[in-house]
């Protein structure tokens, strides 16, 4: 039996005993839930300027791309710079160690590459998400391989640039009953991430996180490369003292994309004081991956937040 942690309190939940119905039910309600906080959100604040300049990043990237010109490539990237894919993070400090590959590209027998469907998610001034639909194009025009990849580009000294992809080759081909399994696990997950901090309890958070570990606080960018790092020992009582703080709670919490072994969490997270008054809403991007046959979150990519006082 799981507790849940919500706005009034503690009660018990069986996480596994409703996951059939999490899963039937699942998709629909992302969808319709998704589409119904981002018209809200749009409507709160206008990002418009953030997007237009991410996007015309976002579209010089895939010119310089098929340019084959590495410095080009780079002048549209921001760093530390994250690739997360199967087998974990591959983070570059440095522009001048970033490759495209081209040489295992062309023995792909790829020509070219094409964006097909861009669309845009979270945004502030100084970050926005985006998911795009892509395409690996032969020499002659064929397309030999399409996917989906989860962008997040970010605003560094002024220019706008990519800071961390994750893709999916097999976009809309995975098995639907293992996907709805992966996003039910992940919810589950995310739930007992919460009880385990209102619990201020750092071994029962390692217990549904990875190390490595990635966050991206703004452009804020934290390493966890092992359990010495902050991210896994919170400390709480810091938090007590300079916020006074009591609790944290999640709302909002979407699925923008899941395969069997990965899914992509936006949602927002609360900060409640001593007097359990809210002050602090933070939107974010959270990444959960299974690992060693245990699910955890991998990456938190946290947006501009609002205070309540």
């Amino acid at each position: 039996m799981t507790n849940y942690t919500t706005l009034g309190g503690r009660f018990p939940y069986s996480g596994r005993a409703i996951k059939g119905n999490i899963m039937k039910i699942s998709r629909l309600i992302v969808l319709i839930v998704f589409a119904f906080v981002h018209v809200q959100h749009a409507a709160a604040q206008d990002y418009s300027e953030s997007v237009s300049e991410a996007r015309a990043s976002l579209d010089r990237f895939i010119e310089k791309w098929n340019s084959i010109d590495d410095a080009a490539v780079r002048e549209e990237l921001s760093f530390p710079h994250i690739s997360h894919g199967p087998n974990g993070f591959v983070v570059i400090e440095q522009a001048q160690d970033w490759f495209v590959g081209y040489d295992n590209l062309r023995q792909q027998g790829w020509g070219s590459s094409a964006f097909n469907n861009i669309t845009v998610l979270q945004a502030s001034d100084d970050k926005v998400n985006f998911t795009v639909e892509f395409s690996r194009i032969r020499p002659d025009g064929e397309i030999y391989l399409s996917g989906l990849v989860y962008y997040v580009w970010t605003k560094q000294d002024g220019e706008w640039g990519m800071q961390y992809r994750s893709g999916d080759p097999l976009f809309e081909r995975h098995d639907s009953a293992e996907v709805d399994f992966a996003i039910a696990e992940g919810m589950e997950t995310i739930e007992e991430f919460f009880m385990a901090f209102n619990s201020a309890d750092n071994s029962a958070l390692r217990e549904v996180t990875h190390i490595p570990q990635i966050m991206l606080n703004r452009n804020f960018f934290i390493h966890a490369e092992n359990t010495n790092s902050p991210l896994a020992n919170v400390d709480f009582n810091r938090l007590r003292e300079q916020e006074n703080w009591l609790r944290s709670d999640r709302i909002d919490v979407q699925v923008t994309h899941a395969t069997p072994t990965r899914v992509f969490f936006e949602l927002a997270f609360e900060r409640y004081d001593q007097n359990n008054e809210k002050y602090r809403t933070v939107p974010a991007l959270w990444v959960l991956s299974k690992r060693d046959n245990r699910w955890g979150v991998d990456f938190r990519s946290l947006m501009e937040p609002t205070f309540q006082r």
